[in-house]
């Protein structure tokens, strides 16, 4: 195919369309000869606009993300000139906020502001912001879904899985989401799933639930099971966490024989692999347990 730079192409036949196609792809590629890759982006912007306004979205992207600083800073030209950003996927509009540019994760930005039905209706898709890598765009998602969200655009799962990001400040923002937005008649279902966190910040939070959600009901004590076992087993670590629930445990076993049993088994179980300090701990918990329901199934037995 042969044309001249210096020829302007007045209609949008398919036979211009495939020349643009080939100028793109050309810019994608190493210079043929030098300032080629100028001509060339020279050559789109000034001679066919018609078409820059248009251009595919996938071409803007791969633009954008070429080694080339000055193919980048030609598509995010051609990005300022969209005129329908619902061509892009979430998942471009994500990856975009996590470009190098500030002005490109700026775009991705307004792209929220402007879209907040998308975002709402796209919900789980749109959270992906919350992983990218720069600080700025993850504040900006703080700030967007703290103040254009109501308790009616979050479910339990959603709000547990951002906090259940490995990100710190994820993970504190879906905890202040879920302090926000905390219905009480949901608040055993959290503290199920949110024990199943290996984070000790997060098991530790969950402590802060159990005297409120999980008090007086055995069969809440073994579905929290994993949970205790989990904490109360790690070695010089979560301190705190552990002592509230060794305070917890000791409680709820007094309260009746069959929570006796549930806490008697956590104890007993860990009493033979514990750390000395936590051994003591199990023991002392479970002989005023024994000494209250003598019939107790443990291995302790005491003396007389």
């Amino acid at each position: 195919m042969h044309f001249s730079l210096n020829d302007r192409l007045d209609s949008r036949s398919e036979v211009q369309l495939l020349t643009f196609e080939r100028l793109f792809a050309l810019l994608m590629k190493e210079q043929e000869f030098k300032n080629s890759h100028q001509l060339f982006r020279d050559y789109l912007e000034k001679y066919v606009p018609e078409y820059i306004v248009s251009v595919p979205v996938k071409r803007i992207i791969r633009l954008l993300f070429a080694d080339s600083v000055k193919n980048q800073l030609f598509g995010l030209e051609l990005l300022k000139k969209v005129k329908d950003s619902n061509r892009f996927t979430l998942k471009q509009i994500i990856a975009l906020a996590d470009h190098e540019f500030l002005a490109v994760r700026q775009w991705a930005w307004d792209f929220y502001r402007n879209n907040i039905e998308r975002i709402k209706s796209d919900r789980n898709y749109a959270l992906g912001i919350l992983d990218v890598q720069w600080n700025d765009s993850r504040e900006f998602a703080f700030d967007f879904f703290r103040n254009k969200f109501t308790e009616e655009d979050w479910d339990t799962d959603c709000l547990v899985g951002i906090a259940d990001s490995v990100r710190p400040d994820v993970e504190n923002f879906g905890k202040n989401l879920i302090m926000q937005f905390f219905r009480k008649e949901q608040g055993l279902e959290y503290l199920i799933k949110l024990s199943q966190h290996p984070s000790r910040n997060m098991q530790l939070f969950v402590t802060s639930y159990l005297n409120e959600y999980a008090a007086g009901q055995p069969e809440k004590l073994k579905e929290l099971d994993f949970y205790f076992r989990s904490v109360l087993s790690r070695v010089n670590k979560s301190r705190t966490a552990k002592n509230r629930i060794f305070d917890f445990l000791e409680k709820e076993g007094r309260k009746n024989a069959e929570s006796a049993e549930i806490v008697g088994k956590i104890l007993d179980d860990l009493s033979a692999t514990t750390a000395i300090q936590d051994k003591a701990k199990c023991i002392e918990i479970i002989s005023d347990l024994k000494m209250m329901y003598p019939q107790l199934n443990v291995h302790l037995q005491l003396i007389p």
